[in-house]
């Protein structure tokens, strides 16, 4: 399997996750609202202490609590996206060289104008970056 294959796999058990648990805390949210409204009413039945006004608000206390949780699960894929990024940077760091430095070389005192022509470059055979460039600096 291709690296990349790898990723997007792991991004999409990652992003699954992620919303899958944030929806599990929205909806416990919901019958934790219902269930702690019950055992408001049922404890204090007798004192009339909590009335339907403030089993409400405590239960939308609840639910807007559990929506704010909600509202970061589009910012998952950028953590993922970032932990993706970072293996792809610090595989080009464990990376061999490949350059050769030259051992010897002649040192200019000093450079009036440089030409460049005809210059090719490319980092693959098929993906060429410069192609026949003529440069002339004065």
């Amino acid at each position: 399997m291709r690296e990349g294959q790898k990723k997007t796999i792991r991004y999409t058990l990652y992003s699954a996750a992620g919303i899958g648990l944030i929806m599990l805390i929205f909806l416990s949210m919901y019958s934790f609202g219902f269930w702690y409204g019950k055992k408001l009413i049922i404890d204090n039945w007798d004192t009339q202490k909590y009335d339907i006004a403030v089993i409400l608000s405590t239960f939308f206390c609840f639910l807007v609590g559990g929506s704010s949780v909600g509202q970061i699960a589009p910012f998952f894929k950028n953590i993922v996206d970032g932990r993706i990024a970072m293996a792809e940077f610090f595989d080009v760091l464990k990376r061999e060289k490949t350059l050769v430095e030259p051992k010897e070389g002649v040192k200019l005192k000093s450079i009036k104008g440089l030409n460049l022509n005809n210059v090719s470059f490319s980092y693959k055979k098929d993906q060429p970056v410069l192609r026949n460039v003529t440069v002339k600096f004065p």
